[in-house]
C-alpha cells in the first residue's frame, strides 16, 4: 500500500479491519491464569548473547530506575 495522503482513507480502513480482527480474537480467549503465572518466564534470569540477564520485574518497586529512564536527557530544572 502507497503511503502517500492519497491512501490515507484505505490506510485507515485496512487499519481499522486488523484492529477489529485482533479485538475478536482476543475476545475469544479463555485464560483462567493469573497475571503473576503469565508472567513468570519474563521475571527469571536469563543468559542473553553469554551473558548473564536479570529478569524483567514490570510491577516492582524500582521507582529510582524508572525515573532515570523517563528522565533520561531532560535538562534539570535545578540551577548549576
Amino acid at each position: 500500500m502507497r503511503k502517500g495522503i492519497a491512501d490515507l482513507h484505505r490506510r485507515a480502513v485496512v487499519s481499522q479491519k486488523a484492529n477489529d480482527r485482533l479485538l475478536n480474537a482476543l475476545a475469544k480467549v479463555d485464560d483462567s491464569r493469573s497475571v503473576e503465572e503469565l508472567t513468570s518466564g519474563i521475571q527469571r534470569p536469563t543468559t542473553y548473547s553469554g551473558r548473564a540477564v536479570r529478569g524483567l520485574r514490570p510491577w516492582s518497586e524500582d521507582k529510582d530506575l524508572l525515573t532515570a529512564i523517563n528522565h533520561a536527557g531532560e535538562p534539570s530544572s535545578s540551577p548549576s
